[in-house]
């Protein structure tokens, strides 16, 4: 898979948006359900995570993209995500990306599967599990839309590290 380092969330000149500061399975649940990138921040948890807000645009529609980390999820073992989520409404089926990846100590752990939207949707998620013992993990992973020829292909921003693991 080529990936337009390029063009990556952080490069596209936008200043990225700051406002929310913890990941909960309440935010995981508004995603899934629907809402928009841009919902109000839960309760702070020092394990519970997320990146900045990116956003690129392809094939003439516009994406939101978030990278979040949960460190108690499933017993303690935790996970990885990256989400993808497309303005302006539905778009058609294997249109959208995802594939969460997760690093520990900086250094890269494990990934997800390659995950595109079977339905048509406005939003795509992919996780990984913490699979590399304990330690400080971030999430950092790959999106991408199709262009009408081919998909292009960015980077969401990196999580800050929380602690977690089996």
């Amino acid at each position: 898979m080529a990936i337009d380092s390029g063009q990556n969330s952080e490069s596209l000149g936008q200043r990225p948006k700051r406002g929310i500061k913890a990941f909960t399975k309440a935010t995981l649940i508004a995603i899934l359900l629907g809402g928009t990138l841009g919902f109000s921040a839960g309760a702070a948890y020092a394990t519970n995570t997320q990146s900045l807000i990116g956003q690129f645009s392809t094939g003439g529609r516009t994406y939101q993209t978030l990278a979040a980390l949960d460190t108690t999820w499933d017993g303690g073992r935790g996970s990885a995500a990256s989400f993808i989520y497309a303005q302006g409404g539905d778009v058609p089926v294997g249109w959208m990306y995802a594939r969460g990846r997760a690093f520990i100590g900086g250094n890269f752990c494990d990934e997800g599967w390659e995950a595109y939207n079977g339905i048509v949707a406005h939003q795509l998620d992919n996780g990984v599990w913490l699979s590399c013992g304990y330690g400080a993990y971030q999430s950092y992973g790959v999106v991408g839309a199709w262009n009408g020829n081919s998909y292009n292909y960015y980077y969401t921003y990196r999580t800050p590290a929380a602690y977690g693991g089996l």
